[in-house]
């Protein structure tokens, strides 16, 4: 990313010396077509390298992705440059075009620098979350009662997921394990990345009797009063959920 950035202002730079100082420029018809060769084809692996970075997880690849891209895009101007010179013998415009690309160029190494360090610092990846937690509220059973404290950390192409799953008090210990086992097959049946998961098992609580879809509860102790839909609002918050006053303010 910062290759690209300084590749960007130096772009830039050359650009603008270029206008006070041109260059003159010969065989601009072989020019043109061996540049716009080496752009396609640096835009064309640029393009198989992000869908593998993103397959894989891998921002390595999809920075790599991301700079011969960049390069692509600088072929772009230089061919509309160099071909506006061949047409018009206008030498300025290949430098104000260059400008114009050197700066889509450096934004794009900005790009990727904000979403290295946002890795670094583990910030919470919303689309990702947003997308696992459609697949649960899929997949949900009346029995996982609720989740909470819901967290998702990244190594490499891998996915570290733990939450705190509500089930029934009553169960014995091997009936929750087998339906710790089941929510953990069901994360798994929505992706294709390899994950390591940790869920906590939590017991429910009289209170969760008002949002709990079980049906035939013998013990229940209020009725069901309301379905809590699991949003980022709620899940990632270290507290099971409640139906009172103040829901949406939890």
């Amino acid at each position: 990313g910062t290759l690209i950035i300084i590749a960007g202002i130096s772009i830039i730079g050359k650009s603008i010396y270029n206008l006070y100082y041109p260059n003159e420029l010969h065989a601009l018809d072989i020019g043109i077509a061996l540049t716009a060769l080496a752009g396609f084809i640096n835009y064309l692996l640029g393009i198989m390298m992000i869908r593998q970075g993103l397959k894989s997880n891998s921002i390595t690849l999809v920075a790599g992705g991301q700079h011969l891209k960049s390069d692509a895009y600088s072929t772009i101007g230089l061919v509309l440059g160099l071909g506006l010179i061949f047409l018009t013998n206008w030498f300025w415009v290949d430098n104000v075009i260059a400008v114009l690309f050197g700066t889509i160029i450096a934004i794009t190494g900005l790009q990727i620098v904000r979403k290295a360090v946002a890795g670094i610092m583990d910030e919470t990846d919303d689309f990702l979350l947003e997308e696992m937690l459609e697949h649960i509220n899929e997949y949900r059973k009346n029995e996982w009662i609720d989740i909470h404290n819901l967290r998702v950390i990244k190594y490499g192409s891998a996915l570290h997921i733990d939450c705190h799953l509500t089930l029934p008090w009553y169960w014995n210990l091997q009936e929750s394990h087998d339906e710790v086992h089941a929510f953990e097959d069901m994360l798994k049946l929505g992706t294709e990345k390899e994950l390591e998961i940790f869920i906590h098992s939590d017991p429910c609580l009289p209170k969760s009797c008002k949002l709990c879809l079980k049906q035939n509860c013998k013990v229940r102790q209020f009725e069901f009063e309301k379905k809590i839909d699991w949003t980022l609002d709620n899940v990632l918050l270290n507290k099971k959920h409640e139906v009172a006053e103040n829901n949406n303010k939890q």
